[in-house]
C-alpha cells in the first residue's frame, strides 16, 4: 500500500526505516520524529538482551548485536525503505578507551552492509562525526577529503569508505552525514560527552571550570541535526552525498563561560589549561540545499540544558544524604570479590565449629580412624572450588598444631616425616578436588551461556516472526476487512448514488461520521461568485463551532490547502479550526468543505489524512449531481411572477430540510406571511432585499407566500421576522404549508 506526505514541498514515498543503535539522546529524538512525521520505526539496538521498556514510538525492537548472522532475517521481514546506522552516534562503541571496539564497530558495519547488499535496500545513511577532520586545516566543504589521527576517527572515517565501496557493486544511494559537536536533551536525559553539559556539571558542584586555553568548539543543538537528518532521509536523489551538519558559528571556552553564567545568573571562577585543540570552518553547501537552517542559538541551547542537569543535582544531592553511610560504604564491593569474601567466611566459620567439635572430642578413639581435618578438606574443595581448598588446607595445618599444643602442652616434631606426608596428602587431596569442581563449574557455566545464547536466539527468531506476523495481519485487515479498507469505504460511499439527490448532502454527514469514525462533520457549500462559505449540514454542537456563515479567505492556512485541492491538517490542534478538511471540486472550483472536528488519537495519523482524501474523492461525483439537481430548483424561481418559487419547486426544498431536520443534521425556520400593503410584485422585491441568499421564498397552490431560513432556529428567525415588521410585513412563525 503506498501513502504520500508532503516535506519541503516535495512528495516522498512513505516509508519504513531501521535504526541500528543503542537508545541514547540521539537515537530517542530521531524516532521521536520520525514517528511524529507517522512513519514506521524498527531498531537494532546491539545488545544480545533487553534493557529497559521498548519507547512507544518504536515498532519492532531486536536485540541482536550487528555482526549477528539474524541481521539478515531482520531485514528479509522488515523489508525498509531506508536504513540508518547511527555510527558516531551509537554509545554502545566505547572506542577512545577500549581499541577492541573499533574492530567490533568495523564488523558489525561491515555485516550490515553486506546484507543491505543482498536484499538490494532503497536508502543506506551512514552517521559519520565532524572529528574525522582533526587532522584538516583551513575551510572545510563537503568535498574536503579527512585527516583522521586517532583511532576512534580513523574506525569512523574506515566506516566512510565501507559505505561508499560498497555502493560501486550495489544500487542503493548512500548518505554520508558528518555531524559537529552535539548537545542537548531530549525529555529529562541529556548528551554527557558534551563540552556545555560538563562546563555546567563543574559550575553547579563547585562553581570553578576548567577551560582550555585555545580550545574551541563547532556546538550544534541536538534538535538542529535531527532536523537536518530528517530532511535527508525524506529527499528524492539518485546519486551518494555526503553532508557536513555543523552550527555556523565556532565558540572558545571562555566564550561558553560567559553563556553560562548568564544562564545560571552566577559568577564562575575559571581554571585555565593549556590545550592547542583548534577547530576548521565549514561550508554547508549540501545540506542547505534541502532548506535546512539553525534555529538554536547557543543560549537557548545551553537553558535547556542547563534546566535538566539543575534538576538532576538537586535530586541526586537528596538521595546521596539519605543513603550516606560509612558503615555501609566500608562493605561495598564488585560482585565477585564479594563472593569470594563471603566464602572466605563460611570457610573459616565451618572450621570453627569443627575445630571446637575436634578439641571437645580429643579423648574420643575415633581421631585415630577418621582424619577430620582430611575430610574438612574434601568438603570445602567440593563445595566451594580450589581457592577456598587451599585456605581449607591452610586452617587445617594450624588446626593440627594448635590441637596438639593444646592436648600434649607440648611441641611438634617437625622432625617427623609423617607430619609433611599429612600435609602433602592434605594439599594434594583437596587441590585436586578443588581443580576438578572448578573445571566442571565452569564447563557447567559454559554450557548454561550456550543454552542461555540458544534460548536468546530462540526468543528473538520468535520476535521477528511475530512482527512478521503483526505486520502481515495489519495490512491484510486495512486490504480485506478491516473498518478502513479502501473496498469497504468504495462500498459505503456508492450507496449515495441510490440516494435521492436533494438527500445526498445530509446522507454524506453520515457517511463521513461512519468511516473516520467520528461524531462531528459538518459540510459547507461554496459559491464561485462569493467569498462566503454557509453551513449546509452538520452532525454535532461542536461541528457548529466555525458559525454557519464563514468567509474562507479569512482562514488562510485552509484556505491555501483547499485551493490547491489537499487536504487540511489542523497541526498546531487550534480548537477554533477543524482536525481535518477537504474539498470537493468542480471544473476546478470548490464547491463544498468536508469538516472533521475530532479524531480518536490513533486515528490522527496520515494514513487517516490519506483515507479523508480518497473519502473526499470519492463523494465529490455524488455530490456533483446533487448540486445539479438544487440548481435545478433554483432555476424554477423564473416559473413565477415576481422570480420566487413555484409551489413544485418550493415543495420540494421543503422536504430536503425536513429530511435534514429529523436526522438532527440541520435546522430551519418556516415563516408564513399573514398581511401587508404591497403589491405583489412590490412585495417580492422587498422579501428577497430583507432575507440572505441561501433562504428559500415561495408559494403554495393556494398562493400563500413562504418563507424558508436555512440554519436557522427559531431565535435567530426573529430578527428576521422585526426586520420584517418594520416594513409593514406580518408573518407567523412555524406556519403550516400545504398544497
Amino acid at each position: 500500500m503506498s501513502f504520500v506526505i508532503t516535506y519541503n514541498k516535495q512528495e516522498v514515498d512513505f516509508i519504513k526505516i531501521l535504526i541500528f543503535g543503542e537508545y541514547n539522546v540521539f537515537t530517542l529524538c530521531l524516532i521521536s520524529r520520525l514517528k511524529k512525521e507517522d512513519n514506521q520505526v524498527f531498531v537494532v539496538t546491539g545488545k544480545v538482551r533487553k534493557n529497559g521498556v521498548k519507547p512507544v514510538e518504536v515498532f519492532q525492537e531486536y536485540n541482536f548485536t550487528y555482526d549477528s548472522d539474524s541481521i539478515s532475517y531482520i531485514l528479509k521481514s522488515i523489508e525498509p525503505d531506508i536504513v540508518l546506522f547511527s555510527g558516531a552516534s551509537d554509545s554502545i562503541f566505547d572506542m577512545d578507551h577500549n581499541k577492541n571496539q573499533c574492530s567490533k564497530y568495523i564488523s558489525g558495519l561491515t555485516n550490515v552492509v553486506i546484507h543491505c547488499k543482498d536484499l538490494n535496500i532503497k536508502k543506506f545513511i551512514y552517521i559519520s562525526s565532524c572529528s574525522v577532520f582533526e587532522g584538516n586545516e583551513g575551510i572545510i566543504d563537503d568535498d574536503t577529503r579527512p585527516i583522521a589521527t586517532n583511532n576512534r576517527n580513523k574506525a569512523i572515517l574506515m566506516g566512510e569508505k565501507i559505505c561508499t565501496d560498497y555502493h560501486e557493486e550495489i544500487s542503493y544511494i548512500t548518505h554520508i552525514v558528518r555531524v559537529g559537536e552535539i548537545y542537548g536533551k531530549y525529555k529529562d536525559e541529556i548528551i554527557e560527552d558534551s563540552v556545555c553539559t560538563r562546563m555546567i556539571n563543574e559550575a553547579l558542584k563547585d562553581n570553578i571550570v576548567s577551560v582550555y586555553n585555545n580550545s574551541q568548539h563547532n556546538l550544534i543543538y541536538i534538535d538542529d541535526v535531527i532536523d537536518s537528518i530528517y530532511r535527508i532521509i525524506v529527499q528524492r536523489t539518485e546519486k551518494n552525498t555526503v553532508y557536513n551538519i555543523t552550527s555556523d558559528s565556532v565558540y572558545d571556552e571562555v566564550q561558553l563561560i560567559k553563556v553560562i553564567e548568564e544562564v545560571i545568573n552566577k559568577k564562575i571562577e575559571i581554571d585555565t589549561k593549556k590545550s592547542d585543540k583548534r577547530i576548521s570552518n565549514y561550508e554547508l553547501q549540501n545540506i542547505k540545499e534541502l532548506g535546512f537552517k539553525e534555529k538554536y542559538d547557543i543560549k537557548r541551547g545551553i537553558k535547556n540544558v542547563y534546566k535538566v542537569i539543575d534538576k538532576k543535582t538537586t535530586i541526586e544531592t537528596k538521595d546521596d544524604k539519605q543513603r550516606a553511610s560509612f558503615i555501609g560504604n566500608m562493605f561495598r564491593f564488585p560482585n565477585r570479590k564479594k563472593n569470594i569474601i563471603l566464602s572466605l567466611i563460611e570457610n573459616i566459620l565451618f572450621f570453627l565449629v569443627l575445630q571446637s567439635l575436634i578439641i571437645f572430642t580429643k579423648s574420643f578413639s575415633l581421631h585415630e580412624i577418621i582424619d577430620i581435618y582430611l575430610l574438612y578438606v574434601i568438603v570445602i574443595a567440593v563445595i566451594y572450588g580450589y581457592i577456598q581448598a587451599v585456605f581449607a588446607v591452610a586452617f587445617s595445618i594450624m588446626g593440627k598444631i594448635y590441637t596438639h599444643l593444646f592436648i600434649d602442652s607440648s611441641y611438634i616434631a617437625f622432625n617427623d616425616y609423617d607430619i609433611y606426608l599429612w600435609i602433602l596428602q592434605l594439599f594434594a587431596i583437596g587441590v585436586l578436588i578443588g581443580y576438578l569442581k572448578d573445571k566442571y563449574r565452569r564447563r557447567y557455566k559454559d554450557l548454561n551461556d550456550e543454552k542461555d545464547y540458544l534460548k536468546l536466539e530462540l526468543e528473538n527468531i520468535k520476535d521477528i516472526n511475530n512482527s512478521n506476523v503483526e505486520v502481515k495481519s495489519l495490512y491484510e485487515k486495512r486490504l480485506i476487512n478491516y473498518k478502513d479498507s479502501f473496498a469497504r469505504i468504495y462500498n459505503i460511499v456508492s450507496q449515495l448514488d441510490a440516494i435521492e439527490p436533494q438527500e445526498v448532502i445530509f446522507k454524506s454527514v453520515n457517511v463521513v461520521c461512519e468511516i473516520m469514525n467520528t461524531q462531528d462533520v459538518a459540510i459547507y457549500t461554496c459559491d464561485s461568485n462569493s467569498q462566503f462559505c454557509r453551513l449546509m449540514a452538520a452532525s454535532t454542537k461542536k461541528a457548529k463551532k466555525m458559525k454557519k456563515s464563514i468567509k474562507i479567505t479569512s482562514h488562510r492556512d485552509m484556505y491555501f490547502k483547499l485551493m490547491r485541492q489537499e487536504i487540511y491538517i489542523n497541526k498546531k490542534m487550534n480548537p477554533q479550526y477543524p482536525i481535518m478538511a477537504g474539498g470537493t471540486y468542480k471544473d476546478g472550483h470548490l464547491q463544498t468543505i468536508i469538516m472533521v472536528w475530532s479524531l480518536p488519537f490513533e486515528s490522527n495519523n496520515l494514513y487517516e489524512k490519506n483515507i479523508f482524501g480518497v473519502l473526499c474523492k470519492l463523494i465529490e461525483g455524488t455530490m456533483d449531481k446533487a448540486y445539479e439537481y438544487m440548481n435545478n430548483i433554483s432555476e424554477s424561481y423564473s416559473l413565477t411572477e415576481g422570480d420566487i418559487m413555484s409551489a413544485k419547486a418550493f415543495s420540494k426544498v421543503l422536504e430536503l430540510y425536513t429530511y435534514g431536520a429529523n436526522e438532527h443534521l440541520v435546522e430551519f425556520s418556516l415563516l408564513k406571511l399573514k398581511d401587508h400593503n404591497y403589491e405583489e410584485k412590490q412585495l417580492h422585491k422587498l422579501l428577497k432585499e430583507q432575507v440572505r441568499d441561501t433562504d428559500y421564498i415561495g408559494v403554495n397552490n393556494k398562493n400563500d407566500v413562504f418563507i424558508l431560513l436555512t440554519n436557522a432556529n427559531i431565535e435567530e428567525a426573529k430578527y428576521v421576522i422585526d426586520r420584517l415588521e418594520k416594513n409593514q410585513i406580518l408573518v407567523e412563525i412555524g406556519g403550516k404549508y400545504e398544497n
